[in-house]
């Protein structure tokens, strides 16, 4: 079929970056009660993805992409599957 094709990546490194933690702090008001919040600490943070995607031209100008993304690490705050859809028109001839 010439009008779908399906592509992948492997990869994603960053450096230098912020990751989320948990920060425990006592209440200054209240007697006896802690405070947790999500802070930002200053780390590298090494990211592994997988990336999947089909693209679908369903007509001259209309194409449909559907792709998936799967964190491969477990740093920090991750999702276990991202998907998104995309629906592009192209308005040139």
């Amino acid at each position: 079929m010439r009008r779908v094709s399906v592509d992948g990546d492997l990869g994603y490194s960053f450096g230098d970056l912020t990751r989320l933690t948990e920060t425990t702090e006592i209440h200054p008001r209240l007697f006896g009660v802690d405070t947790i919040r999500l802070t930002a600490v200053p780390e590298s943070t090494e990211r592994l993805l997988a990336v999947g995607g089909v693209k679908w031209n369903l007509a001259a100008r209309l194409l449909l992409n559907a792709s998936v993304l799967r964190p491969l690490v477990n740093a920090g705050l991750n999702p276990q599957w991202v998907g998104a859809v995309a629906l592009k028109y192209s308005l040139a001839r």
